[in-house]
C-alpha cells in the first residue's frame, strides 16, 4: 500500500486549468524528484498534500497517522526564538516522551507486587519507544544537522531576527530534517546551500529512512538522490523510473517512439484518403470506397487525438550575438589579494583568460567569489595586485540581485531604457523569447518572481551585445528547461565567460577552467586558499573526485599513524610478521582489501537502519516476541559491524 496516493486530481484557478486527471503514488522510503517548468503547479501540489489547498476533483489517500515534514521556499519563524528553540520545538514529541519516561521511573518507587510488574512493563515500553525515537542522542542529532546545513555552534543562541536570509533558509531545512517525518516535502532544499552543505544533504537524503518528494532544479541532486522523477506537464504527472539522467534518456526514447507511432497513423490515414479519393467515382469500387470512408470517419470521431502531434511546451529560447572584439588576451590577474580585517578572502591570485575560455568560480558561501567578480569590474577595490580586462572589450554583467533594475519600472520599460533604438513592438518580440507574453510585459519589476527577474536580466544582457560575460549565479531561480536554454546559448557564445555558480551540473557543462576558492585540499572550508582545475571537461566532477580521494588518503594516513604510534618498538620490528598472524577473529578478512571492507561496513550500516525502521511498525511493537527477535537481529548486526571496524583498522595498521 502506498504511503500517499493522488487519484484523478483536478485543479483550476479561474480559467487557468492546472491539473486534469493527475495521478501519483508515493511509497515508503521512495525519494522522488518533482520537476516541471515554472507555473506547472509544483508548489500547489504540495499545498494539496498538506491540506492547504483543496482539489476541485479527485481524492488524496494516505496511511493513518503518517507524518509530513514541509520545507517551503521561504520558511517563517517567530522573530524572538533562537536557532536551538526552533530545532527543539519540532521535537516536542520526544521531549514529551522523555517526561513520560521520567514519570514512569518515579512511579516504580511507590509500587509493589503486580502493580510493580505493570509499572515496570510500562517503563520498559516507554524507554524503548524513547530510544527508538532517538531520544538519547537528540542533542547530537541537532548539532549534526545544523552543522551539515552550514549553521555553526556560534549561531545556536542567535534569534531569528538576527539571521540572514540564507541562514533562515538553512534553519528551515534543518528544522524539517530533524523531525524524522514519514514523508518530507522539500521545495528547493538546496537554495542558499554551498557545495559542502549540498553534498551533505544528498548523503542525508539517500540514507533517510522515510520518503521524500523534492522540488528541485539541482540536477546533480536529482541524479544522486531520486529513484523516480515525477514530471508535471500538460496538466498531468508522469512518473519515470530512475534518476534525472535516466529520466532524460527515457523521455527522449519515448518521444522518438511517439513520433514514429504518429507517423504510422498519419501514413495510414493518408493511404485511406488516397484510396477513397481515387475510387469514390469508380463504378466498381464506389461502394468499397464509401465503406472505407465511413470507417475512417468513425475512427477519427471516436479517437479525436488519433492524429494529434505532441504538444510543444513554451521554453526559453535565445542566443548571444557575434562578438565584435576578437582580442586574444581577455583578462590578466596578477598577485591579487583581498581581505576584510582579519578575514582573508584570497591572496597572490594569478591567472590569465584568453578568447573563448570559460572560467567557473565556486566554493563555500562567504569566501569571496562575488567579490572577485566585482573587483574585476572595478566595483570594489583590491588590497594588492592587479586585475584588468583587455582594451575595448564590451563586458556584460549579470548580478544576483538585479541592482541595475528599477523596482517601479515595468518589464518593457527596462528593455527600452537599455536600448533606446528599439520600438515597443520590437521590445515585445525580444521579450517573447524570454517568456514574457501579452500584459506580462507591463508587470512592475518589484512584483516579478525570482525566475522572471532572472529572465529579464538575461534579456538585457543579450541586448548589450557583450564580448565578455561576467555572471554571478546565473541559474538562480531558473527552471530546468531555462537552465538548458542558457547552457546552449553559452556553449554557442564565441566570447569569454567568467561565472560564479554552485550549480554543479551547469559548471560541468560550461566551464573549461575551474577555480575552487575557500577550501582545503580535501574540500573542507579554509579561507584564503584557492586551487585551479583544467583546462578540460566536467571539471567539477574532477574536483569532487580529487577532493574525495585526498580525504580518503588523509583518513588512511591518520589511521596508519595512530596505529603506528600505539605499537611498542618490539612490535614495530615484527610488524610484517604480525600482519601474517592476525587475531583469530580477524582471519576471515585476510583476503579482503580495505576498500572491500569499507563496502561491507556501508552494507551492514544500511541493514541496521532497515532493521531499526521495523521497530516503529505496529506488527512489531505490539508483539513482544517479534520485538525480541528483531532486537536480537539488530544486536547481531551491530556486533558484526564492530568486527568490521576492527578489521578495517587492522588492515590500515
Amino acid at each position: 500500500m502506498p504511503l500517499l496516493q493522488l487519484k484523478n486530481i483536478e485543479k483550476s484557478f479561474g480559467t487557468n486549468k492546472l491539473f486534469s486527471g493527475l495521478d501519483m503514488k508515493i511509497y515508503r522510503k521512495e525519494k522522488i524528484g518533482l520537476i516541471g517548468n515554472n507555473g506547472t503547479g509544483k508548489t500547489t501540489l504540495f499545498k494539496m498534500i498538506l491540506g492547504k489547498e483543496t482539489p476541485d476533483g479527485g481524492e488524496i489517500l494516505s496511511r493513518k497517522d503518517y507524518s509530513i515534514g514541509y520545507l517551503p521556499q521561504e520558511p517563517f519563524f517567530e522573530k524572538e526564538k533562537t536557532v536551538i528553540d526552533i530545532m527543539q520545538e519540532n521535537l516536542s514529541h520526544i521531549y514529551e516522551l522523555e517526561e513520560q519516561v521520567e514519570q514512569a521511573a518515579s512511579e516504580l518507587e511507590t509500587k509493589s507486587g503486580q502493580s510493580l510488574e505493570k509499572a515496570m512493563a510500562r517503563y520498559e515500553q516507554l524507554s524503548l519507544k524513547f530510544e527508538l525515537a532517538g531520544g538519547y542522542d537528540i542533542d547530537t542529532r541537532i548539532k549534526m544537522i545544523l552543522s551539515g546545513v552550514g549553521l555553526g555552534e556560534e549561531l545556536y543562541g542567535n534569534k531569528v531576527c538576527q539571521l540572514s536570509g540564507g541562514q533562515l533558509s538553512r534553519l528551515g531545512l534543518a528544522s524539517v530534517l530533524i523531525t524524522g517525518s514519514d514523508l518530507l516535502l522539500l521545495d528547493e532544499p538546496t537554495n542558499h546551500l554551498d557545495l559542502a552543505a549540498t553534498e551533505w544533504l544528498e548523503n542525508f537524503l539517500k540514507n533517510y529512512p522515510g520518503a521524500a518528494l523534492i522540488i528541485s532544479h539541482d540536477r546533480f541532486l536529482l541524479d544522486k538522490v531520486a529513484v523516480k522523477i515525477a514530471e508535471l506537464e500538460n496538466m498531468k504527472a508522469t512518473l519515470w523510473k530512475g534518476n534525472y539522467s535516466q529520466f532524460l534518456e527515457s523521455k527522449e526514447n519515448d518521444r522518438i517512439r511517439r513520433e514514429r507511432e504518429q507517423e504510422k497513423r498519419q501514413k495510414m490515414v493518408d493511404k485511406e484518403m488516397d484510396f477513397i479519393a481515387r475510387n469514390r467515382n469508380d463504378v466498381g469500387m464506389r461502394r468499397v470506397a464509401r465503406g472505407r470512408a465511413k470507417r475512417l470517419e468513425r475512427l477519427l470521431e471516436e479517437n479525436p487525438d488519433f492524429l494529434e502531434t505532441q504538444q510543444k511546451i513554451r521554453t526559453l529560447s535565445f542566443s548571444f550575438e557575434d562578438i565584435k572584439n576578437f582580442s586574444h588576451n581577455v583578462l590578466k590577474c596578477r598577485s591579487l589579494s583581498k581581505a576584510y580585517g582579519e578575514l582573508k578572502l584570497f591572496s597572490e591570485l594569478n591567472f590569465d583568460l584568453t578568447l573563448g575560455q570559460s572560467l567557473a568560480v565556486t566554493g563555500p558561501n562567504g569566501t569571496g567569489k562575488s567579490t572577485l567578480l566585482k573587483i574585476a569590474l572595478g566595483k570594489i577595490a583590491q588590497d594588492t595586485g592587479k586585475i584588468k580586462f583587455g582594451n575595448n572589450l564590451n563586458v556584460g554583467y549579470l548580478d544576483q540581485q538585479g541592482e541595475e533594475l528599477l523596482p517601479e519600472s515595468s518589464v518593457i520599460d527596462e528593455i527600452l531604457r537599455l536600448r533606446k533604438d528599439l520600438k515597443p513592438e520590437q521590445a515585445r518580440n525580444v521579450l517573447g523569447a524570454f517568456l514574457f507574453f501579452g500584459d506580462e510585459v507591463f508587470k512592475r519589476v518589484e512584483n516579478l518572481s525570482g525566475g522572471e527577474r532572472n529572465r529579464l536580466m538575461l534579456c538585457r544582457l543579450v541586448l548589450e551585445r557583450p564580448d565578455v560575460l561576467v555572471l554571478d549565479e546565473p541559474t538562480n531561480h531558473l527552471d530546468i528547461a531555462s537552465k538548458e536554454a542558457l547552457e546552449t546559448a553559452l556553449q554557442e557564445f564565441e566570447g569569454t565567460v567568467i561565472f560564479v555558480s554552485h550549480d554543479r551540473y551547469f559548471i560541468d557543462k560550461i566551464c573549461d577552467l575551474l577555480m575552487v576558492i575557500g577550501v582545503d585540499e580535501c574540500g573542507r572550508k579554509q579561507m584564503g586558499r584557492h586551487e585551479f582545475f583544467g583546462p578540460g571537461e566536467k571539471l567539477y566532477t574532477e574536483y569532487y573526485n580529487t577532493a574525495a580521494r585526498r580525504a580518503q588518503d588523509a583518513l588512511k594516513k591518520k589511521y596508519s599513524e595512530e596505529s603506528t604510534k600505539s605499537q611498542t618498538p618490539v612490535r614495530k620490528n615484527k610488524r610484517h610478521k604480525e600482519r601474517k598472524t592476525a587475531p583469530e577473529e580477524l582471519k576471515p578478512f585476510n583476503k579482503y582489501r580495505p576498500e572491500d571492507i569499507e563496502d561491507f561496513i556501508m552494507e551492514k550500516e544500511s541493514l541496521i537502519e532497515e532493521l531499526k525502521d521495523k521497530f516503529g511498525l505496529e506488527e512489531y511493537y505490539k508483539d513482544h516476541k517479534k520485538m525480541g527477535e528483531l532486537q536480537e537481529q539488530v544486536n547481531i548486526a551491530e556486533s558484526e559491524l564492530e568486527l568490521l571496524y576492527k578489521a578495517y583498522e587492522w588492515k590500515l595498521g
